[in-house]
């Protein structure tokens, strides 16, 4: 099953010659899950040792907990390959790429030469199999040693050798990608796509994207960031097939708890394997949301705002919230909706979440601003005052007749205490939901209580939130603090929500931006005790026995997965702070 084979997603996975430094300085806001950075075909052997150095100070810096890096080497028996292999496994790569893999053999010399060299033990092998000889020998080279992650299709390469001819639909290596596939699967690997050369092609890349697909690929190696979206969205599970493995599982579930052997959805009887296939389908959605999540700190900016919308790209926000709602009066609405509308079209860089707010359908205003959102193309819309799962169910009817991305989300502003009650429900309403997000304003004002610095009065509501954010694991963000001349009063609720479990705040000025990042970023002895942790476990997984010893305290497997989390985060930090 899925989630017993793939650690990482592997849907898009760009090669980037290891000689280009601007593309290698691209890497951290491109959307891809995964990079190959280049030292065999890419870098002519004048080059090679300039462009060694070069991947390896790239691999060391960090992109973020869910992008991989893997360093492809030139083979051990050429003039380059020792001096690659030593500086790779030192670089803090997280897979090394060998190339023309014909035999376990060949395998077998890189791994013993990376356990003489102390690689770490996480560091995986990715094999491209892409001669005859490799395809024939696919199965023994799969099965030859534990370092072995991900099977890669050169389908270049093979296509030379096999002397075929080129087509769409590929079929003179179909027979070739599906030994590669076979093994794969056979050994719980990963296997990847070869690439499509042509990218004026979009026709026939599109044909051998789908293809690899439906083959069974866990994703496609690319040669150009324009093709990362389309394949990303290939190789995701649509919202329909996440919805019917949820009902899958429900029916599934309850038959078991009647003591039935027989779950029976829409007239047609599950079996284990339909099971089976739905638990993969929500393991990978989940690893897809988890890709997506991180800390967001979301500025709120009024839609008739040019000035800040025209900053926007400049701004170390996570993520922005473009209003058409309360920000915007009800004389200037269209004029409002042009200009998000002119600026979300244009684009403010790939390491920014833009989310647009709509007014509600049942306003003269909601269905137009849909309508525009939808043809916009940000990432998200926000739903306003979510007093029930119908609320965001009516969102979502309006918005499938207008074909909306597949990968576009619903956030939901809970702030209405019909909204606190019904939070539970709303967080399970529909796989585009990821994020629930606490408007305390409107809900300070219908609870009619007093908004203190400790907002003693809310705080059992925003919990309700966290807990329904958590429990059907969506991001949760806190409300907005107005007064902007308290800056005692915001930093203390800014780490009062932090410390509740929200994943960032919604924030009124960019002024506020910095001081947000810093509550909502690990302290230096939480990183420094996490690190603790996970080098104490290290030792413990060497000397082969399972108990983890800091300071003489035994540590059990809850606290190295919050150590975990804690170092991931602060990965994730770090690769913002140096893009």
């Amino acid at each position: 099953m899925l989630q017993h084979r793939l650690r990482r997603l592997g849907r898009s996975v760009l090669f980037l010659p290891g000689i280009n430094q601007r593309a290698l300085d691209k890497l951290h806001s491109l959307s891809c899950d995964a990079a190959i950075l280049d030292l065999e075909d890419a870098v002519s052997p004048q080059k090679k040792a300039e462009a060694r150095s070069l991947v390896c100070a790239a691999a060391k810096k960090a992109y973020g907990p869910h992008k991989e890096i893997a360093i492809r080497i030139n083979p051990l028996n050429s003039d380059w390959g020792h001096d690659d292999l030593a500086l790779a496994v030192e670089s803090g790569a997280h897979a090394l790429v060998i190339p023309k893999v014909d035999t376990a053999e060949t395998l077998q010399q890189v791994a013993h030469a990376m356990d003489e060299m102390n690689a770490p033990s996480d560091m995986s092998i990715w094999a491209m199999i892409e001669t005859p000889l490799g395809v024939l020998n696919v199965q023994s080279i799969a099965a030859s040693h534990p370092r072995l992650s991900t099977l890669v299709a050169g389908t270049s390469d093979l296509s030379k050798e096999l002397q075929c001819t080129t087509t769409p639909c590929r079929h003179a290596v179909v027979p070739s990608l599906a030994m590669i596939l076979l093994a794969a699967k056979a050994y719980r690997l990963r296997a990847l796509d070869g690439v499509h050369l042509d990218l004026d092609n979009t026709a026939d890349f599109m044909q051998q994207l789908q293809q690899g697909k439906e083959m069974g690929f866990d994703g496609k190696t690319l040669i150009h960031p324009k093709t990362i979206a389309a394949t990303n969205e290939c190789f995701s599970p649509s919202m329909e097939q996440v919805q019917h493995a949820k009902e899958v599982i429900q029916a599934y579930d309850a038959a078991i708890a009647v003591g039935d052997g027989m779950a029976v959805l829409h007239g047609k009887l599950i079996e284990n394997l339909h099971v089976e296939m739905a638990q993969d389908v929500l393991a990978m959605h989940e690893m897809i949301q988890q890709s997506n999540a991180a800390s967001k700190f979301l500025l709120f900016v009024p839609g008739l705002n040019q000035e800040l919308l025209q900053k926007l790209p400049s701004l170390k926000c996570d993520a922005a919230m473009l209003d058409l709602e309360d920000g915007v009066s009800p004389l200037r609405k269209d004029e409002a909706r042009s200009l998000i509308s002119s600026a979300v079209r244009n684009g403010f860089g790939q390491d920014k979440e833009i989310a647009i707010r709509i007014n509600s359908l049942d306003s003269p205003w909601g269905h137009h601003d849909l309508e525009m959102a939808v043809a916009a193309g940000p990432n998200a819309l926000i739903v306003p005052k979510v007093n029930s799962p119908d609320t965001l169910l009516n969102v979502i009817k309006a918005m499938e007749s207008l074909n909306p991305p597949s990968n576009m989300q619903l956030w939901a502003m809970i702030e209405t205490p019909k909204g606190i009650l019904n939070v539970d429900s709303i967080a399970q309403t529909h796989p585009r939901l990821s994020c629930l997000i606490a408007g305390t304003s409107d809900l300070s004002k219908e609870l009619q209580c007093i908004v203190t610095p400790c907002r003693h009065a809310l705080v059992p509501s925003l919990a309700m939130i966290v807990l329904a954010a958590k429990a059907h694991g969506l991001m949760a963000i806190d409300g907005v603090h107005f007064d902007l001349n308290k800056t005692k009063e915001f930093a203390q609720q800014v780490q009062q929500g932090a410390e509740m479990g929200f994943d960032g705040k919604t924030l009124m000025h960019y002024q506020t931006i910095d001081s947000t990042n810093k509550a909502f970023s690990p302290t230096s002895d939480q990183l420094h005790h996490a690190n603790e942790i996970l080098k104490a476990k290290e030792e413990a997984i060497k000397a082969g026995h399972g108990l983890i010893i800091v300071n003489d305290k035994f540590i059990e497997q809850t606290y190295v997965e919050m150590a975990e989390e804690i170092v991931t985060k602060q990965r994730l930090i770090d690769s913002r702070k140096s893009e």
